[in-house]
């Protein structure tokens, strides 16, 4: 949609994963294994200006990256030849999930006022839908563990179900074997002292 909005060459969504690491969630028109970097998309955009709008929680837009000197000391942007690169922050109440990023490697300027705002919009819903992703994602986690702890729960009970029924057992056979063991029916005494006795 990004690429729709703004006529970019490239485009990118980052995330940040539990240990706050950028890892590339989707990207479009990446060539693998272009010259002066090692392939895959991990590698096909400038870290240094998707860290920086994500830090700063402000769209950052270069009208030549190449002589932008924010940026002249980031290694990617001259060796990916950038000119125009637009990053805008993916923020959650004011916590940072991610990134919007897109880019031009051959036209400068590619990025005006109209297409930030428009991707600054769509930033905010797409926000909501990663975060909203996430709470699905720990709650289905969450689901599992409890479903998991039931099942051993479950096991456990039968497990002392059995060790109860054969307690019971136990218990029964004793009764039995003390009640032949001591028959008081041969001694003399209905008195309600020697019955207490006899029960004692």
């Amino acid at each position: 949609t990004v690429l729709d909005l703004t006529s970019a060459e490239r485009g990118f969504v980052l995330l940040t994963d539990a240990h706050g690491k950028w890892r590339v969630e989707a990207s479009r028109n990446i060539a693998l294994g272009e010259k002066n970097h090692p392939p895959g998309p991990e590698t096909a955009f400038s870290r240094s200006i998707a860290e920086r709008a994500a830090t700063e929680g402000v769209p950052i837009v270069t009208l030549d990256a190449a002589g932008d000197q924010r940026f002249e000391a980031a290694l990617s942007v001259s060796d990916l030849k950038l000119r125009s690169v637009l990053a805008v922050p993916l923020a959650v109440k004011g916590r940072v999930v991610g990134c919007v990023y897109a880019d031009h490697r051959l036209r400068a300027g590619a990025f005006g006022d109209a297409e930030v705002a428009l991707v600054c919009d769509l930033a905010e819903q797409a926000a909501i839908a990663v975060e909203n992703a996430r709470l699905l994602g720990d709650f289905a986690r969450a689901q599992r563990e409890i479903d998991a702890l039931n099942k051993e729960l479950q096991q456990e009970v039968a497990k002392q179900a059995v060790e109860l029924g054969e307690l019971h057992k136990e218990v029964r056979t004793s009764r039995v074997a003390l009640s032949v063991r001591y028959n008081y029916d041969n001694l003399v005494g209905r008195t309600p002292r020697m019955l207490e006795l006899f029960r004692l």
